[in-house]
């Protein structure tokens, strides 16, 4: 029976919450929906972790590597995100925002939006609001998620002045878009991915031209980037795992 490896990152500070009694659920049903598979869940706690703030070094850019790694549970972070196939991002909105926790670890994979390092993974945006900053959060997080090259499929979100926002639909929608992807009947690229991608793609073939080099150019030669004509054929060709090479 294939593993759908699923890794849900709760940034709420509080275990019992909405918000990850949100994710709890949807991943349940996901459970029921996709009986046919084996669904390997972890769950990475973002306030048990320990996690250090992003120093602003530009070490991550320029040498691909985060000297911070070494001293907190990030690398293990890296990891875990490295080897799912479906991410669950998982936050109340604070301020039209992310919590601090949540947006630390996007801050530390900063260097990883420039290399689309999470390709070929689903993303699933699970939110919590006193009505208003959710779509402000929800564009947020599908902005930068995409940079990160994956490929977000849904919004499940609720208000906690409403008793629920999100549907069976939208799950059954999901999961459907979950096992049509793994069958392979489903593109995992969109609009946004192909716009990003051949933004960076023009930009480094320009500091190729001019002898520029650093981590993230070198990545993009060594996987081949340069020569793919979408971000869809990126994708195809490198199908599989995203392994951590750090």
């Amino acid at each position: 029976m294939k593993k759908i490896r699923i890794t849900i990152i709760n940034g709420s500070y509080h275990q019992k919450g909405k918000t990850i009694g949100i994710a709890n659920e949807f991943t349940s049903l996901l459970e029921k929906k996709l009986y046919k598979y084996t669904l390997v869940i972890n769950r990475i706690e973002l306030n048990n972790s320990k996690l250090e703030t992003c120093r602003g070094c530009k070490n991550c850019f320029s040498n691909g590597i985060c000297r911070l790694d070494k001293i907190d549970d990030m690398h293990k972070i890296k990891r875990i995100l490295c080897m799912s196939d479906v991410v669950i991002f998982s936050s109340p909105v604070y301020l039209k925002m992310i919590t601090a926790s949540m947006k630390l670890i996007l801050d530390r994979l900063a260097y990883w939006t420039h290399i689309f390092k999470l390709h070929n993974t689903l993303g699933i945006i699970v939110l919590s609001a006193a009505t208003s900053g959710i779509n402000e959060t929800n564009a947020y997080l599908m902005d930068i998620l995409s940079h990160l090259g994956i490929s977000v499929i849904g919004t499940i979100y609720n208000d906690i002045y409403c008793e629920k926002n999100y549907t069976n639909f939208e799950i059954d929608r999901i999961a459907t878009m979950i096992e049509r992807i793994i069958k392979g009947k489903e593109e995992i690229s969109n609009d946004l991915l192909e716009r990003y991608f051949k933004s960076f793609q023009y930009v480094y073939k320009e500091f190729v031209k001019n002898n520029k080099y650093d981590a993230e150019i070198n990545y993009w030669l060594q996987n081949d980037y340069l020569s793919k004509k979408t971000y869809l054929q990126l994708l195809e060709d490198n199908d599989g795992e995203n392994v951590d090479d750090e």
